[in-house]
């Protein structure tokens, strides 16, 4: 009875754990044979940041929120339109579709487990198209205090059947 209780306490902390979004940023620079454009320009450097929902999905839009695209320290319109995350096998890392048409990708690692919940830490890219190098961070989702409260109630309602039980058995 107290394993069951214990086990079913760190389940509810482990999707209160995983609820909400995570923030993900990357920069970089691109290299010499960038094109040039409005999203783009050789040797320049970017930076991106955004929040997405998590868990995600392998080769399929991401719902996310905040996103902010900057080239040389200054905001870059067009705005962002998809963001899609890929495994290992479909080159790892994510795309950034720009409303203008424009497509950045990031290659390199998974930063997402089995369960599609993204990996904190912080990830080199193995290259970057159309040319460049970056590196990417994932933070940690941080629980809403809806979340914590359910989660919360819940271990409290385990306590409470654990202790009519031990007083029915007494």
């Amino acid at each position: 009875m107290r394993m069951t209780l214990i086990a079913a306490i760190l389940l509810s902390l482990e999707s209160v754990a995983h609820a909400g979004f995570v923030h993900v940023s990357a920069s970089g620079t691109f290299g010499p044979l960038a094109p040039n454009s409005n999203t783009i320009a050789p040797n320049e450097n970017f930076s991106v940041s955004f929040d997405v929902t998590d868990p995600v999905v392998d080769f399929a839009p991401a719902r996310f929120s905040n996103a902010q695209y900057f080239l040389n320290g200054s905001p870059v319109m067009p705005s962002i339109n998809e963001i899609d995350f890929y495994a290992d096998f479909n080159g790892g890392l994510f795309n950034l579709f720009f409303s203008d048409g424009t497509t950045i990708s990031f290659f390199g690692d998974q930063i997402f487990d089995v369960n599609g919940f993204l990996i904190p830490g912080t990830y080199a890219t193995a290259g970057l198209f159309p040319d460049g190098a970056a590196t990417v961070t994932v933070t940690s989702a941080v629980p809403e205090p809806s979340s914590l409260a359910l989660a919360g109630l819940g271990g409290l309602s385990w306590g409470l059947i654990a202790i009519r039980r031990r007083a029915a058995t007494v």
